[in-house]
């Protein structure tokens, strides 16, 4: 699944829950929904539950049930315990987000989850550097990005930061890690936008630092 996390925008916030049919429909409160082998949302929602108009595709996966460990979800506006099923799929999983605004700062959240071992590798792509991390664990616990979620932290805490590309996509790239011939996994997807704040140079001395920092505050 992507989202995004408690003290982000949630009215902004955009997310994919990935279900199983014979488990029960159980996703956070407006997500949007694939199950089986469905791979596309047309128009996508935000967690208010309105028309964002960005779209989002994958070219595999069909899904599986998995049961979730408790104390691996984080805290959010929308209780996340719907997280419970997966897509699974062997060769490169391409997943992407269109319709957003070029050169602008998204964060992202992939969620790893599966019934036996894990171990993805992710790739996260648009405008900026990619961002990549594995996610490599046991039957039931939920990785969110590059590590195993705990439910002290809130979803915010997890986002990594990319860039929409000159065409308006984010794109996940997800296979399994080398050598390990298992197939990849993914429990969820959510995007956002935001970023870190970035401080400018203040003082005028041709560096961000740490006087740059006081005087912004």
């Amino acid at each position: 699944m992507v989202a995004l996390s408690a003290g982000a925008a949630s009215a902004q916030m955009m997310a994919i829950d990935f279900e199983h049919a014979a488990n029960g429909l159980f996703s956070p409160n407006n997500w949007n929904v694939l199950v089986g082998s469905e791979r596309t949302v047309p128009n996508m929602i935000d967690e208010n539950g309105a028309p964002t108009g960005k779209a989002f595709t994958m070219n595999l996966g069909t899904s599986f049930a998995g049961p979730v460990t408790p104390s691996t979800i984080p805290q959010h506006t929308q209780p996340l315990d719907g997280i419970d099923d997966y897509y699974y799929g062997t060769g490169m999983l391409t997943a992407a987000i269109r319709g957003l605004t070029p050169g602008e700062s998204y964060n992202v959240w992939v969620f790893g989850l599966r019934a036996f071992n894990m171990n993805n590798r992710v790739e996260i792509q648009g405008g900026g550097a990619p961002v990549i991390f594995e996610q490599v664990t046991t039957s039931g616990i939920l990785y969110v990005n590059g590590e195993i979620g705990d439910s002290s932290r809130t979803l915010d805490s997890y986002a990594v930061t990319q860039t929409a590309d000159a065409s308006g996509f984010i794109t996940i790239v997800m296979d399994d890690s080398a050598g390990t011939s298992v197939g990849w996994t993914i429990g969820g997807l959510a995007i956002a936008p935001g970023g870190p704040v970035c401080i400018p140079d203040l003082n005028g001395d041709g560096v961000v630092d740490a006087d740059d920092f006081f005087l912004f505050l």
